[in-house]
């Protein structure tokens, strides 16, 4: 476990999933309620770089720029229940 603080824990991965949802939010941080920067469609591959969950329990996986650690996290970040993988 690479990071855990305030009730999410963190871990670096490397694999593919297939966005199963028409259009799925990117958002800047793994929260629902984070800024959308972008939107990935039905079909499209992404590449996940870290897997984790937030407070809530949620699952998220951060698809590029992504920074995690003690400091800040931020990156491109699509909620793990829109992908298929």
């Amino acid at each position: 476990m690479f990071a855990s603080a305030a009730g999410f824990k963190c871990q670096p991965t490397s694999h593919d999933y297939m966005v199963v949802k028409e259009k799925a939010a990117v958002h800047a941080g793994f929260s629902a309620n984070a800024r959308v920067v972008d939107y990935v469609y039905k079909n499209n591959k992404v590449h996940a770089y870290w897997d984790c969950t937030n407070s809530s329990g949620n699952p998220w996986v951060c698809i590029g720029s992504c920074r995690v650690d003690d400091e800040s996290i931020s990156g491109r970040w699509v909620y793990r229940g829109n992908l298929k993988g």
